[in-house]
This record gives C-alpha cells, structure tokens and sequence, in this order.
C-alpha cells in the first residue's frame, strides 16, 4: 500500500471544511473516466509551486425536485449533500500545499503540508529531515540556531532545560540550609 495524504473533509450546510492533514498506508482511488458536476480537482503542489499530482474526486449528491407552476413544468437540480469524508492524496516527501478546486476551476481551500514533507536548504528541519538527509537544515539544531518545523526551536528545550536545573538546586539547596539552621 502506498502513502496518502488523508485528508478529513466535510460539507454542512453548504460550507466546506477540513480537518487535520495526516500521512497514513492508503490508496487513493482511482481516476474518474466521466467527470461530474459536483467533482472536485486535488491538486498536490511542490515547494517549488509544480503540480506533483491531480486527482478528481466525486463528492456527494442529492437530487431536488423542482416545480415550476407558472410554466407548469417539473425539473430536477443536483446538489451537494451534506457530508463528512476522507479525501486521499498520493503523498510526495516535496509536497507544500494541496488545493481543492470546483469544475470551474474556482479554489475551495488551500491546505499547507509542507510540515509533512522534506525542503532541504530552507533552514527549517521538517519531520521527515534528519542530520543525515538535511545537514545544512538540522545540522543547525544541535548548535541551537535552526527552527523545528511544528515546534520550538532546539534552544529553547535546552533554556527550559536549564531552568528546571537551577530551580531543583535552589530547593535543595533551602532545605540544606534549613537543616543546618535547626542542629
């Protein structure tokens, strides 16, 4: 099985929302022959702004019956339904962000992943770079002057660190001198 990205996605009322992005073992599905009217185009971008994959996904329908009494004819309209469901991506270790797009080409939502993936040389070691894939991004880390992407920096773990230190001594220290004072 391959990687996806999973990507929570739903429909209340007409407004679209998504949930948090993951990286899990999935395989999206497989490219639609006929497109739809409620269809939407996943579009995988690089880092670089390249289009690593697209991939067109139904969504949804309902059908409303419709009357039109002046004209005394009956019709239908298809809808989106509401909905809550997993949009699935084929996973790039480049991927920066996903954009979900209508039939019309109108943008619905943009959704960051850069955190999952891996940018060698943009000084932040993402969850996927380690000192041997990235050095000059993580290499960084461990002389306390790089970011951690989704986290502090490794200088700031070491300041808290310290501080735990020095307040564990100086009670160790109080209950030393309060000791002494009592004997």
């Amino acid at each position: 099985m391959i990687k996806s990205y999973v990507i929570p996605f739903t429909n209340t009322q007409g407004v679209l929302t998504h949930g948090a992005v993951s990286v899990q073992p999935a395989t999206p599905p497989a490219p639609l022959a006929v497109q739809g009217d409620t269809d939407v185009l996943v579009s995988l971008m690089s880092f670089d702004n390249v289009k690593l994959e697209q991939v067109r996904i139904p969504l949804p329908t309902e059908v409303i019956a419709e009357h039109s009494s002046e004209l005394g004819m009956t019709g239908s309209i298809e809808q989106l339904s509401s909905f809550d469901q997993n949009l699935l991506v084929p996973y790039h270790t480049s991927g920066s962000y996903i954009v979900v797009n209508d039939t019309v080409g109108q943008e619905l939502v943009r959704i960051d992943v850069s955190h999952l993936g891996a940018n060698c040389g943009d000084s932040i070691c993402q969850s996927l770079e380690t000192v041997v894939s990235c050095q000059q991004d993580c290499a960084a880390l461990s002389a306390g002057a790089g970011t951690l992407q989704g986290g502090a920096g490794a200088s700031s773990i070491v300041i808290g660190t310290a501080i735990g230190t020095i307040l564990l001594l100086v009670v160790i220290f109080t209950i030393y001198r309060r000791r002494l004072r009592f004997h």
